[in-house]
């Protein structure tokens, strides 16, 4: 999508099929200010390198599912960012996520229907819980030997 303010200095010298090829664009919304042009050959948020269907049922920013169905193995694409600590599941066997063509996320699959799904599940989050916890009990444990320590001096008089 792009946004386009009508009003902006400059745009008189292209006309607006110049700026905006109606074999490329179709306005996607518009007010009296503003313009939102769709890119109509964008490529989908995922799709199948060969011959197959991708419906996304869920799309979330660490969840994505999808259900696939092809007539021959292939690979399921998603045009976002490729990024370590991604999971991937394929009818709930684990599968893995490949990067693919340097920057966006795979998953391999056999023909035939398949419910994918991704988790954001990255190894530093989970090293960081657990550091995390075992700090937490020290602390306590030392809080607490500390105040029963402090409980059992007693002053002898002089």
């Amino acid at each position: 999508y792009i946004l386009e303010y009508k009003n902006a200095e400059g745009k008189e010298a292209l006309s607006i099929d110049a700026r905006f090829p109606p074999a490329l664009f179709t306005i996607a919304w518009e007010d009296d200010a503003w313009r939102i042009w769709e890119y109509k050959k964008a490529l989908p948020r995922a799709w199948f390198s060969t011959d197959g269907k991708v419906g996304i049922a869920r799309y979330e920013p660490s969840l994505v599912e999808l259900d696939v169905n092809s007539s021959e193995r292939g690979m399921v694409v998603l045009s976002d960012t490729y990024y370590p600590g991604w999971v991937a599941r394929v009818d709930g066997r684990n599968a893995s996520v490949e990067r693919i063509h340097d920057a966006l996320r795979g998953i391999p699959v056999e023909a035939g229907g398949h419910t994918i799904e991704l988790r954001y599940d990255p190894l530093s989050f989970r090293l960081g819980v657990i550091v995390s916890l075992v700090g937490l009990i020290i602390s306590v444990a030392v809080a607490a030997l500390l105040i029963q320590m402090s409980g059992r001096t007693q002053r002898v008089p002089r």
